[in-house]
């Protein structure tokens, strides 16, 4: 090919992925992987992450509808990044999403809404 493509061997990428677990278990009992869907969003990656029970990590409106496209529950996905727009915020929090607050406007806006939060930590 001449133009630039990702190959992705999957017998390596599995092997990495238990890898990881393997050693964060060793270390730590309540661990969460994401896979970051800004570095590589290729649907079907995103549908073999979830089947393999990685989060996906989104740093945009665009990228959490991916996240949930490719099969992700709200409650699989980490909303991240500083362009999340209110609605995106109000919808991930009623997906019980994983939110990270990167603003002094999203914490406004969220101390507004005052959303239901089920849960804080995650197991």
């Amino acid at each position: 090919m001449k133009t630039p493509y990702f190959l992705i061997n999957e017998k390596e990428l599995i092997n990495n992925i238990n890898e990881f677990k393997n050693a964060l278990e060793e270390l730590w009992s309540n661990y969460k992987i994401a896979f970051s869907v800004k570095t590589n969003s290729l649907p079907w990656l995103l549908k073999y992450m979830n089947e393999k029970n990685i989060m996906a990590e989104t740093v945009s409106d665009e990228e959490y509808e991916l996240a949930k496209l490719c099969g992700f529950n709200g409650n699989d996905i980490i909303f991240n990044g500083p362009i999340k727009t209110n609605e995106y915020i109000k919808k991930s929090f009623r997906d019980d999403s994983i939110v990270n607050i990167d603003s002094k406007n999203e914490m406004k806006y969220i101390e507004k809404i005052k959303p239901n939060i089920s849960r804080k930590f995650r197991n």
